[in-house]
């Protein structure tokens, strides 16, 4: 309940910033996104079927793309952090302006990078995960390409 609650308002809000299609900024009366409630309960039925249909197989799936978009998030931190910090300096600030700096920088984001790295091929080579490191991909894959169709074909 609660996660469909947060992901039928995440649509929303994205879609009223512009960062997904109008349509799932539409509401009801009472102020319910109704269209982003249904797209998030459709994308909810693979959970719900796994418990009748395969439920290792599709388990298994949902937990490695889940796996996998967690260690590419955290790799796409450790990358930021290495690059924020690299380029606050090349703007000629001081790092006595920063609120918080990262200890031991940047050995610290290169490990996390690294790691993660580690983390996410030992589970490509994993039989059992390849179907969710490829499901990983192909749901990065769909990302980038609607974003590029949404801001880069609107001419």
């Amino acid at each position: 309940n609660s996660g469909l609650y947060a992901a039928s308002r995440m649509m929303w809000a994205l879609s009223s910033q512009n960062q997904l299609p109008k349509l799932f900024a539409k509401v009801s009366k009472s102020g319910v996104p109704y269209i982003a409630i249904w797209v998030t309960m459709i994308g909810g039925l693979p959970g719900l079927l796994s418990e009748q249909f395969g439920a290792d197989v599709i388990f298994k799936n949902l937990m490695g793309i889940a796996a996998f978009t967690m260690v590419i998030v955290w790799m796409s931190i450790c990358w930021s952090q290495f690059n924020f910090r690299r380029q606050w300096l090349k703007q000629g600030r001081a790092l006595s302006e920063l609120k918080f700096r990262t200890p031991w920088y940047p050995l610290v984001p290169i490990l996390g990078f690294i790691c993660c790295t580690a983390t996410g091929l030992s589970m490509a080579a994993d039989p059992e995960m390849l179907s969710g490191f490829i499901g990983c991909l192909l749901f990065m894959v769909a990302c980038y390409a609607s974003y590029y169709w949404l801001y880069h074909n609107k001419n």
